[in-house]
């Protein structure tokens, strides 16, 4: 006999008429142990992973041989320079991700650029400030995966390197099937 097929509602989840929850709101933490971004809503296909969630981590670079991105296996979070390892120094900043290039301004001109291109763009805000203090950089690019590495390193003293998977990316749509979760499931 097949499982029960979960149905989804407006307040939450039913499985032959049995709440099994409510949903009260939707994050995506593109980059482990970052601050998140809540979403309005998601797509999500069958044994697909939250959109960029998790899709990035910044990795010990003690810890580099352990991971493979043709082969992403978990890692423990103390593998990892996030919250867990370091709560005081990413207390410090609130992170903002978007698959679209925020506007960026001329600064001559003081008007918005029209070529903004589709990519993976991190900005950090110092969190009592709101100021910007980096970004937005595309985390799909190596160069944007290495400013980002770069500046953690010298705001923590211990070297690390921003990873992701190979995404396994027949149709282009940049689902990833990669997550740098808390827990080995």
């Amino acid at each position: 006999m097949a499982p029960p097929v979960p149905l989804f509602v407006p307040w939450g989840i039913l499985i032959h008429g049995l709440s099994l929850g409510k949903i009260t709101g939707l994050y995506r933490y593109a980059v482990k142990g970052f601050s998140g971004d809540a979403l309005d809503q998601v797509q999500l296909g069958p044994g697909e992973a939250f959109p960029d969630d998790r899709r990035f981590a910044l990795l010990k670079t003690t810890m580099s041989d352990k991971f493979d991105p043709s082969n992403p296996t978990w890692l423990h979070k103390e593998n990892f320079l996030g919250a867990f390892t370091d709560p005081h120094l990413l207390a410090k900043y609130r992170a903002s991700y978007s698959t679209q290039q925020p506007p960026l301004v001329n600064e001559q001109e003081a008007t918005p650029h029209s070529n903004q291109q589709p990519g993976m763009y991190l900005s950090l805000y110092e969190q009592t400030t709101n100021d910007q203090v980096l970004g937005p950089l595309d985390l799909s690019t190596e160069q944007g995966r290495q400013s980002l590495a770069n500046f953690f390193s010298i705001q923590s003293g211990i070297p690390v390197v921003c990873v992701t998977a190979n995404t396994n990316n027949n149709n282009n749509n940049n689902r990833h099937d990669h997550q740098f979760g808390n827990t080995s499931s």
